[in-house]
């Protein structure tokens, strides 16, 4: 029988909630020390066409990465990719999940993204086993699942376009068909009640959705989504415990409501209670949830002393370009992800600034505070008590507090690990090889952060593909010119170079 992902190909990307550094750092913010990034064990159950493994591969080549899937035409194009690449501390082999064996060994981590929703009651129970007999004593195992409330919505969209496709096997029939009924009934209702606003929004966001996600997610002959309590509880009954979600900042909650707020700190103590109700109060659809062996001891007392185990990053750019430091007015720093934080205190627009600045580069906790101390000296902004050791502290303090609130709001990054990348482009630049790869198939490629990034600039793409480390500026720009159809190309490329050079270094795209 053919597999339906042999029949409709996947194509998988790059999902950063799995990378180890993401699963250490949260391990080691409750408590437990997981095994260093640099030279662990990944097993990823489902692992599709390796497009999120393999480039955990090729960025930790002390790593060990092992990749299993039913369907053998997604692994034999990662298999391929494996080839292209010359890794060899990654395998990808094709096995069901329910005939996976003791043979597959230990592992520091495991993922299973986009599976346990889409597999049959059996199937989620071997994932689960899979998890609980394969990992090492200190490990994290990454789990993904839809969840209610929210998931109700998604499987009334679901059944009404299986219903309508009832009757077709040509899978690109049935994408097609499923989306035009989606959107034939968001058009033909005029009324301004909740079904009517639930139909278009659910028309808009399957409309950017790809042909093979509609198919294997909401056409999939297989669904079941669950509370949270329910798949605890399943996770439970194979010796697993909830450890956190893979994005920290779903662990708080997401509003300026405040009673809302003030129930939900009633709850702390139960952590899991909390996590149901966050769901109810968000109507969440999606988990991305982090378990280890039940015993593990957790700390969930998070303290800002804690953070000088840790790097920190951040994208957020500030509103203004020339943020005022030296005074108390309020300055908005925002993030590409949407979260934004207005903060008056010197010294903390001096960190934010500071690492608005670095990105992407992360810089361990006591580099930032001493950076940004010395940033706010330099406009003015520090007393007379700057060089005493209790003034230090006070200040270390003071930001440890201001970047675990804002870890929580998304607008800024803690990590363990930090990639050898370069933002400054060196005489001969080298590019990922992974990205120099995916740029021939498409503009979104995987960068040295493990998030997916758009070379949208044709000029930036053709560079990207010509930064094998061999080739200095001179021989960079006569390629590119001789790439060039006109004239107007070819200042463009004289105008460029640096400036697409700098955009690829600041995508993480650059080896250092």
């Amino acid at each position: 029988m053919t597999n339906l992902y042999d029949e409709v190909a996947y194509r998988g990307s790059a999902v950063s909630q799995t990378h180890p550094d993401r699963l250490a750092t949260l391990a080691t913010l409750f408590g437990m020390k997981p095994a260093a990034v640099e030279s662990c064990r990944v097993l990823e159950i489902g692992c599709g066409d390796g497009h999120n493994l393999i480039p955990m591969a090729y960025a930790l080549p002390g790593s060990r990465f092992v990749g299993i899937d039913l369907a053998g035409q997604p692994i034999a194009a990662g298999q391929a990719m494996i080839a292209a690449l010359g890794l060899e501390n990654i395998t990808l082999r094709q096995l069901d999940i329910l005939h996976a064996g003791p043979d597959l060994g230990e592992f520091d981590y495991v993922i299973a993204h986009g599976v346990y929703s889409w597999v049959p009651a059996d199937v989620q129970d071997k994932l689960l086993a899979l998890c609980r007999e394969h990992l090492a004593a200190n490990g994290v195992a990454y789990v993904s699942y839809d969840t209610y409330p929210g998931a109700h919505l998604g499987k009334l969209t679901r059944e009404i376009m299986l219903y309508h496709v009832r009757g077709l096997a040509d899978p690109a029939q049935k994408i097609l068909q499923a989306r035009a009924l989606l959107r034939f009934l968001s058009e033909s209702r005029s009324e301004g009640d909740f079904y009517s606003v639930f139909l278009k929004d659910e028309a808009e966001r399957v409309a950017e959705w790809s042909d093979w996600s509609i198919f294997h997610d909401n056409l999939a002959p297989v669904y079941s989504a669950s509370y949270f309590h329910q798949f605890i509880d399943h996770a439970a009954r194979h010796g697993l415990a909830f450890l956190a979600e893979a994005d920290f900042y779903q662990m708080h909650p997401q509003t300026s409501n405040v009673k809302a707020r003030e129930w939900l700190q009633q709850m702390e103590g139960d952590e899991l209670a909390r996590e149901q109700y966050l769901d109810f109060f968000s109507c969440r659809h999606f988990r991305r949830t982090l378990l280890c062996h039940e015993g593990a001891r957790l700390s969930r007392d998070l303290k800002p002393d804690l953070l000088r185990a840790f790097l920190v990053a951040s994208s957020a750019q500030p509103v203004r370009p020339e943020p005022d430091i030296r005074s108390a007015a309020a300055e908005e720093f925002r993030s590409g992800k949407g979260a934004s934080i207005s903060i008056g205190h010197p010294l903390g627009k001096a960190a934010l600034t500071t690492l608005s600045r670095a990105w992407p580069v992360a810089l361990a906790f006591e580099e930032l505070v001493g950076r940004a101390r010395a940033l706010a000296a330099s406009e003015g902004a520090s007393g007379e008590n700057f060089h005493d050791p209790s003034a230090l502290a006070e200040d270390a303090r003071m930001l440890g507090e201001l970047v675990l609130r804002t870890y929580a709001a998304n607008l800024v990054e803690l990590h363990v690990y930090a990639p050898p990348l370069a933002v400054e482009p060196g005489e001969r630049p080298l590019a990922s090889a992974v990205a120099r790869l995916e740029i021939e198939r498409g503009n979104k490629v995987t960068n040295l952060l493990h998030g997916t990034v758009q070379v949208q600039d044709k000029l930036c793409a053709a560079l990207l593909r010509l930064l094998d480390g061999t080739r200095d500026r001179t021989t960079l720009r006569d390629e590119l010119r001789s790439l060039a159809n006109s004239a107007n190309e070819r200042d463009a490329v004289e105008k460029g170079l640096e400036e697409n050079l700098k955009i690829i270094g600041r995508l993480a795209l650059l080896k250092g």
